[in-house]
């Protein structure tokens, strides 16, 4: 589009002068010749010093035509001679043209990453998609998909068959790991957890009881009875006091309104003899943040804008400081300097996906759809051999109302193959992306699913879902969701006595992990991460969480509302434990 970068510390004034006060000389093209094609460059180029072009020439000898000018106006012609004979004298000319062709395609890198890769690994050239890699054995050929010298094509050919047949048989076993999972799920189901009776040993005799007399004093039957309220009602004593049952001191964060939908057929919201005239309110936990610049702001907009500012050199790289303070503009309802300061993460470290991660997090939470779309897109592109790139990418669709793309995506999930250490630190996500793939069935009546298998799907939904997700390899953080009776869903009690159910726990990888309770008894949840910590120091600092936690799920009358924070060194106690949220059902 004849932009012009100008580097201010590389000129002198004089210098400097000319380039901002003078049009540069560009080649223009070629005047058309049939005899020669695939001409590098064809666009618009800045000429200054020597200047080439390469081309394809499919006659022994012809004469073609340069175009040279300011703007789009031609100003000069010159005449060149082309003859094969002297184009093979000058040696690796082929690498010369595929070069400059690379460099034309890297222009709009997502529309021709295909044929990038391509003429990198013909032409022997390194291109952003592909490294400098030294070939010795079959093994490398192989390793790397690239075709080897004729003597080693038939041994080449054979072993790519066999690669080919394990990719199969490891894609087969996914999917089926996957449809043992949905028949554990369907059976969880459709169990009727309220007619459960608890059980309790019987005594080895009768035994004749009789129950002592109680004189009634009216101040402790007034406190015992208060104690057990608190009791019935899942709430520690001492929220009791102080009316601390209420976690916020300001007002609570609305609900995530969701765009609106049709009602799902065939989803009835009184189809489990319950009555929904009121939806639950989710109240998120401020987490306290213990740092020297948090201090220094006002809550003044305008002002603490001033203060980012100053900071921003002594903390240029760590990417906590941006992720706090674009959270503090939010909060104080400056999105666009939120957005302006949170997005600056992505400049700390080029194609790096743990960064990417934790931004695509954020973006989902301030719904900036569209944003968190290309954001996860990116990460695919640098991690494409973890299914978690692809289940945060169909979910990003899914926010954009993509929901053919997305549904597609997330099956995805399930039939590519992975590396076997992938797929150990990935056992369970087959359970999680089953469930998420039924809400978009369910809720889109509309959608094409002949590819995916019928006993994958079931409608299924829940009162209560919370799936949380990290974006740091390596790291082990648990789910903990609490009851109104008081009884805690995690890794080690995954079912609870009215029917919560938690997935496999994940220690090394990037989680998922999700708690669903199909039909919710009446108090309050609390939501809590545990946080055992990360096996490796990281530049891009502690391990960001993301919680989504929804009420009524896969239902017409579904809410959601997503959180997200950093864990710190003072997270990582004995108890481990840090309260991401409660509701009342």
């Amino acid at each position: 589009t004849n932009g012009k970068f100008i580097n201010l510390n590389a000129l002198s004034s004089e210098n400097l002068q000319k380039e901002i006060t003078f049009e540069t000389l560009h080649f223009l093209g070629t005047e058309g010749n049939e005899s020669v094609r695939e001409i590098y460059p064809s666009v618009s180029t800045r000429v200054q010093g020597n200047f080439s072009i390469a081309g394809i020439l499919d006659e022994n000898e012809t004469k073609l035509t340069l175009l040279f000018g300011y703007g789009n106006k031609t100003e000069k012609r010159i005449t060149v001679k082309l003859k094969a004979n002297d184009a093979q004298k000058q040696g690796s000319v082929h690498r010369i043209w595929a070069q400059k062709k690379i460099n034309e395609l890297d222009m709009r890198y997502e529309q021709n990453k295909e044929e990038l890769t391509e003429l990198g690994q013909q032409f022997g050239i390194v291109t952003r998609n592909t490294s400098l890699i030294v070939l010795e054995t079959l093994q490398d050929y192989i390793q790397y998909n690239i075709v080897p010298p004729a003597e080693l094509r038939e041994e080449y050919f054979r072993w790519k068959k066999e690669w080919q047949e394990e990719i199969h048989r490891q894609q087969r076993t996914l999917l089926t790991n996957a449809l043992s999972q949905a028949q554990v799920l369907q059976k969880w189901w459709k169990t009727n957890f309220s007619s459960k009776k608890p059980k309790y040993p019987q005594p080895d005799e009768a035994v004749n009881f009789t129950p002592p007399v109680i004189q009634r004093d009216e101040a402790v039957e007034e406190v015992l009875t208060e104690s057990l309220v608190g009791i019935v009602a899942g709430v520690d004593a001492d929220d009791l006091q102080e009316n601390k049952v209420i976690v916020q001191e300001e007002a609570p964060m609305q609900l995530y309104e969701m765009a609106e939908e049709e009602a799902p057929a065939g989803i009835n919201r009184k189809s489990r003899n319950e009555t929904r005239s009121t939806q639950a309110l989710i109240k998120l936990v401020p987490i306290k943040q213990e740092n020297e610049y948090s201090k220094q702001l006002t809550g003044k907009t305008a002002d603490d804008y001033a203060v980012y500012l100053k900071l921003r050199p002594e903390y240029l790289n760590t990417p906590t400081f941006y992720f706090d303070m674009a959270d503090w503009f939010f909060r104080h309802n400056d999105r666009e300097k939120a957005l302006r300061i949170l997005t600056s993460i992505a400049e700390l470290d080029l194609e790096n996906a743990s960064l990417y991660r934790l931004l695509g997090y954020r973006l989902k939470e301030y719904k900036e759809y569209a944003l968190e779309a290309y954001i996860c897109r990116k990460v695919i592109a640098w991690r494409p051999m973890e299914p978690q790139s692809y289940r945060d990418y169909a979910l990003a669709l899914a926010d954009n109302a993509q929901y053919q793309t997305a549904l597609d995506s997330l099956y995805s999930v399930l039939t590519q193959s992975y590396s076997q250490v992938i797929g150990w630190r990935s056992q369970g996500i087959e359970e999680v992306i089953i469930t998420e793939m039924n809400r978009l069935i369910t809720q889109r009546k509309s959608l094409d699913t002949h590819l995916i298998d019928k006993k994958l799907i079931q409608a299924m939904p829940v009162d209560i879902r919370v799936v949380i997700n990290w974006n740091m390899n390596n790291t082990d953080i648990d789910l903990h969701v609490k009851d109104p009776q008081g009884e805690t869903c995690f890794y080690s009690h995954r079912e609870t006595r009215i029917g919560g159910r938690i997935s496999q726990d994940i220690t090394q990888g990037y989680g998922p992990e999700q708690f669903m309770l199909k039909k919710a008894v009446k108090g309050k949840y609390e939501v809590f991460v545990n946080y055992f910590g990360d096996s490796q120091v990281k530049a891009e600092g502690p391990s960001t969480i993301m919680a989504e936690i929804y009420t009524h799920y896969s239902d017409a009358s579904e809410q959601r509302q997503v959180v997200c924070l950093q864990m710190s060194k003072e997270m990582k106690a004995k108890d481990g434990l840090t309260k991401v949220a409660e509701f009342e059902f």
